[in-house]
């Protein structure tokens, strides 16, 4: 069973290579302990949020969901 540390929810954008921008609005990423993603779902309505944590085996009161804002965004990876 995966221990989530935190969890995000809204607007991820990654790269796929040199030339590839994706954008992924209403993304669900979850984080372990050590800062590595164990899960990144697309396009979750929020009301989704607990099925998804659910089918991870995730219990959503021992983490933290950050919603981001609609003019926030997270590029995961990007150091």
């Amino acid at each position: 069973m995966p221990v989530a540390q935190l969890i995000f929810h809204g607007t991820l954008i990654h790269s796929e290579g040199l030339n590839n921008l994706v954008i992924l609005e209403n993304a669900v990423i979850v984080i372990d302990a050590e800062g590595r993603i164990i899960a990144l779902e697309e396009n979750v309505p929020e009301s989704d949020i607990p099925a998804i944590l659910r089918k991870l085996k995730i219990d959503d009161n021992d983490v933290k969901i950050r919603r981001l804002r609609p003019t926030d965004f997270l590029i995961p990876g990007f150091v």
